[in-house]
């Protein structure tokens, strides 16, 4: 309980870190939507779980204030330290862009977790601009989102109208015959049924 608590102060004070010392992203970071980055971390010598304890722990996405965070998404699960150092993600399209994102480190091994986080970091828009990197009080209280980037929505509507362009067309002819020939015999039929009654 006590790095625990120790943790969440250090997090609450500037999303500083503990158990684990981020090396990438840093405050300095700045990364573009759909890009692939590399995660890196350390042993933070300082608070338990030391890494060659090979502590497990989940890594997250972050973004809100230090007194109310929002979970983003689940970048990796079950990591084991002491083995995995790095992680490669692909960034994500959010927004708005700036210097409102952090990562969280949150042990699951362990009956009380303990946590560590990345200093707040840069995400650019899809074009990589970036907008200024505002004052603390704004940086310690943004609040962000992941959206749906280009490259989802155009692989989306491919994988709904894949089809083969030659088959369609001639799934569409051979109905229109069909249809056709269809008509064409109710009319004989109707035809026949008329020249009966005379």
């Amino acid at each position: 309980m006590k790095f625990t608590s120790l943790a969440v102060l250090g997090a609450f004070a500037s999303i500083a870190s503990a158990f684990v010392s981020p090396t990438a992203p840093i405050g300095e970071t700045i990364w573009k939507p759909n890009t692939q980055a590399t995660i890196t971390w350390v042993d933070d010598g300082k608070i338990e779980p030391f890494l060659n304890t090979t502590p497990v722990f989940d890594v997250s996405f972050m973004t809100g204030s230090n007194m109310k965070m929002t979970k983003l998404s689940t970048i990796a699960t079950n990591v084991t330290g002491n083995v995995t150092w790095s992680l490669n993600w692909i960034v994500p399209n959010v927004s708005p862009p700036g210097q409102i994102y952090f990562l969280q480190f949150e042990t699951v091994d362990r009956p009380t977790p303990v946590y560590a986080w990345s200093t707040r970091f840069t995400i650019t828009d899809a074009q990589g601009s970036a907008p200024p990197i505002p004052p603390p009080s704004i940086t310690f209280s943004g609040n962000g989102s992941i959206i749906p980037t280009p490259t989802n929505i155009a692989a989306t509507g491919a994988s709904i109208s894949n089809a083969n362009p030659t088959a369609t067309a001639a799934a569409s002819k051979s109905g229109a015959v069909s249809l056709t020939a269809s008509v064409l015999t109710v009319a004989s039929a109707i035809g026949a049924v008329v020249m009966m009654a005379l």
